[in-house]
């Protein structure tokens, strides 16, 4: 049924200026079949009724009341605004009814912006300039027009949403086409503000929160100079909130968090207390820039490793790009839930360049990278667990991984010396070396659970070219051996490749705590010695 309504409602939008035009051309006939010898006072008499009548029509739609006026009741009264002038062309009120009609026009489309409407006011302002330009009133036509194509051009805001995911709240402002914006976030009250260049607030504007049913005082929109439009935001003190951009269709996106609690009156779970304080107890660990600025963790691009003619690895019934994305999958799901966006560098099994996932991560403004694979070996007996970082290889198994992993690489070897220069110059090393410690740890202790003899391989480093590049934290683990069977018959069940995602979360997420928390900590622990 709902399918039924809309498009019901869409033809008739359709039929827009087709019933305009059918009204021009109907009287348009009529008055050209009239006679030429109408008493000139009934001319008049009539011509001012119908305009008359034409008026009270428009004050009605103008007017606010309990009766809803629909695009229907806009295209009625700009018939009888074109009757005037259709059929009584020389009479005294046909140059004001198309003004009359052309400023209808205007605000129909400013109400449900339906650009039919702005083509048959720029119809009527033109009829105007050029058949009555002896009327004052068609002088100021030229500025209607102008404002015709102005607000063509604008682009609409057309929902605000408030909601909750996971321990974050979300705002999202939703538009009709990308927009250039500037937002601020005050403090004294906490606030965050959005001002949208060139944007117009949809009459229909849809706002909705999660937290109540009826009009949320906390989020705000309106109207400022230079065709701008404001969204106010009121925040709970000391909130932080993180601005980005969505596509198809265009969003703004906050994604506001409340300040952790203090760690010196709140233990953190047994499972990250004693592995993160034990990292700031090291004086040989220094607070990185990130860890400095408290810095959070709100998108991850998730890469599944492989896809479309690059199958990856295969063994015992088992393919590694398809693992990859199932695992990927499960991993996105869960990240959702604590309010963390997730960008997949492939959806479906296709074929990805291993430059382009690297690039995703800049493209996207993520905060971190995570690429997915299995492993494999010549020999059936090797097994286990292991967490990749960008580096030279520091053994020849991790050179063996890497090689196998960049098989599909674009690069030439006239490139040698910028792929040297990208590992030699990693800023982002440090945390990256603290975000595989933590999805590594995750791993072996949950999947422990299942099989104890399941081999920790640890934290290796290799020149993989899927990391090559990515400004942010980056990470690649290989999960099990699809060579072995044991590896094999786990990686076949579901509990299992549910515990490997939920390892995986569990690291980020100790990550993404320690990351917020850091300068309390330090300056706990300093105070303490």
């Amino acid at each position: 049924m709902a399918i039924s309504c809309s498009t019901t409602l869409s033809a008739r939008f359709s039929y827009v200026p087709m019933i305009l035009t059918f009204v021009f051309c109907l009287f348009g006939s009529l008055s050209a079949a009239e006679p030429p010898r109408l008493n000139q006072i009934e001319t008049a008499h009539t011509a001012q009724q119908m305009y008359r009548s034409a008026l009270i029509k428009e004050r009605a739609l103008r007017t606010p009341g309990p009766l809803t006026t629909t695009q229907n009741d806009y295209i009625d009264t700009v018939s009888t605004f074109a009757r005037v002038s259709l059929e009584y062309p020389d009479g005294p009120y046909a140059a004001q009814a198309l003004w009359q009609a052309a400023g209808l026009c205007l605000a129909a489309f400013e109400r449900w912006h339906n650009n039919s409407f702005l083509d048959q006011g720029t119809i009527l302002l033109t009829k105007l300039q050029s058949e009555y330009s002896h009327n004052p009133i068609s002088h100021r036509a030229p500025d209607r027009l102008t404002l015709f194509k102005t607000v063509h051009s604008y682009r609409r805001l057309t929902a605000l949403s408030k909601t909750l995911i996971g321990e974050t709240i979300r705002y999202t402002l939703e538009l009709n086409d990308e927009t250039t914006f500037m937002s601020e976030h005050l403090t004294e009250p906490t606030r965050l503000f959005f001002d949208l260049a060139d944007t117009a607030i949809a009459n229909n504007l849809s706002m909705t929160s999660f937290s109540s049913d009826e009009k949320d005082d906390s989020m705000r929109v309106g109207r400022r100079s230079n065709n701008t439009a404001r969204v106010a935001l009121d925040l709970p003190d000391r909130t932080s909130c993180t601005v980005f951009n969505l596509y198809e269709p265009f969003r703004i996106v906050a994604d506001c968090h409340q300040p952790p609690p203090d760690v010196s009156t709140t233990s953190l779970p047994p499972s990250t207390e004693s592995d993160s304080l034990q990292s700031y107890e090291r004086s040989d660990l220094p607070l990185t820039l990130p860890r400095q600025l408290g810095l959070g963790i709100s998108r991850i691009v998730i890469d599944p490793g492989h896809g479309g003619r690059d199958p990856g690895a295969s063994g015992n019934a088992l393919n590694e790009a398809t693992l990859t994305m199932d695992l990927a999958e499960r991993v996105t799901t869960q990240l959702h839930d604590y309010g963390i966006e997730v960008v997949l560098t492939r959806q479906s099994d296709h074929f990805v360049p291993l430059e382009k996932r690297a690039s995703l991560a800049t493209q996207s403004n993520a905060d971190l990278f995570l690429s997915l694979h299995v492993n494999a070996s010549q020999s059936k007996n090797t097994r286990g667990i292991e967490t990749y970082v960008l580096d030279f290889a520091d053994n020849n198994e991790a050179q063996l991984v890497a090689a196998r992993e960049n098989q599909r690489a674009a690069k030439t070897l006239s490139e040698l010396d910028s792929y040297v220069r990208a590992i030699t110059n990693s800023a982002k090393s440090s945390e990256s070396d603290r975000l595989a410690n933590y999805i590594q740890q995750h791993l072996v202790r949950s999947l422990r659970t299942v099989d104890h003899e399941i081999p920790d391989l640890g934290v290796k480093q290799a020149p993989f070219v899927v990391l090559v590049g990515t400004q942010v934290p980056s990470v690649l683990a290989e999960i099990g051996f699809l060579s072995n069977e044991k590896d094999a018959a786990l990686l076949k069940t579901e509990n299992f490749r549910n515990l490997i995602a939920s390892a995986i979360v569990a690291g980020i997420l100790q990550y993404r705590t320690e990351l917020q928390t850091a300068p309390q900590q330090f300056a706990s622990h300093a105070q303490k010695n």
